[in-house]
């Protein structure tokens, strides 16, 4: 995040150093050098869009426009400052580390209270660790073991109902691995240990379970609890 910040700061900076000078709107692109410099002030702005979108979908804030220009403007002159320079840094970091650290206990808190609600639920089990599961089809053949190659086709959502992976999307194969080797999050290794062949399970992992206070990706925020609806299609030994 701070390091968006900054460079989007780089950017409105030198956008707002070339409208001091005037926009000449009758301007040509004549050369490759002129095509690339034209390119990259959409791609700044583009940035800029980005970073705002950001900030209001994952941490619920708006820019102040009208500071946030003057900021831009003073920046360029640099005689007028409301901020000293040096503490530019400070104040976004500190303020961003604040807003993250908020969003993620909220996602925490929203969480623990999805798990308490649905551990009270019919059918749903839960072990010692906090996982809890339930049993959608419970299959015949042979209880995975440790070390074993497990092949598995499973849908990942989160607590609002977004999916976030599957194997059964177009194009995907079902997922092979091994079973209790550390190879996958804590929720998967200690689930597949309680399945046979044919069975499929509804698991529902809390984030200590899962990634923890770190984000995966785009799709996962930190603090997540995830659902998975996970089905053992068959085991393998593993190949010395």
């Amino acid at each position: 995040m701070m390091k968006k910040v900054m460079v989007i700061l780089g950017a409105t900076a030198l956008l707002a150093s070339c409208n001091q000078g005037g926009v000449n709107k009758n301007a040509k692109l004549k050369t490759d050098l002129d095509s690339v410099s034209y390119a990259y002030g959409i791609f700044l702005v583009g940035q800029f869009k980005n970073l705002e979108q950001h900030m209001k979908k994952d941490l619920d804030l708006e820019f102040n426009r009208e500071v946030f220009i003057r900021g831009v403007y003073d920046g360029v002159d640099s005689s007028n400052l409301l901020i000293k320079e040096k503490e530019v840094g400070k104040i976004l970091d500190s303020y961003f580390r604040k807003k993250q650290s908020e969003v993620l206990n909220k996602k925490k808190e929203d969480g623990k209270k999805f798990l308490e609600e649905n551990k009270k639920k019919e059918g749903v089990v839960t072990t010692e660790s906090g996982l809890q599961y339930q049993v959608i089809k419970k299959g015949k053949g042979k209880n995975a073991q440790k070390g074993q190659i497990a092949v598995l086709n499973y849908t990942g959502t989160l607590i609002n109902g977004k999916k976030f992976d599957s194997s059964l999307d177009k194009g995907r194969k079902p997922l092979e691995v091994a079973v209790a080797e550390g190879h996958v999050i804590k929720g998967w290794d200690e689930a597949l240990q309680l399945m046979n062949v044919g069975t499929k399970l509804k698991l529902f992992i809390p984030s200590e379970l899962a990634y923890g206070d770190r984000a995966r990706g785009a799709d996962i925020p930190a603090g997540s609890v995830l659902i998975f609806d996970v089905e053992l299609l068959e085991l393998k030994n593993a190949k010395k």
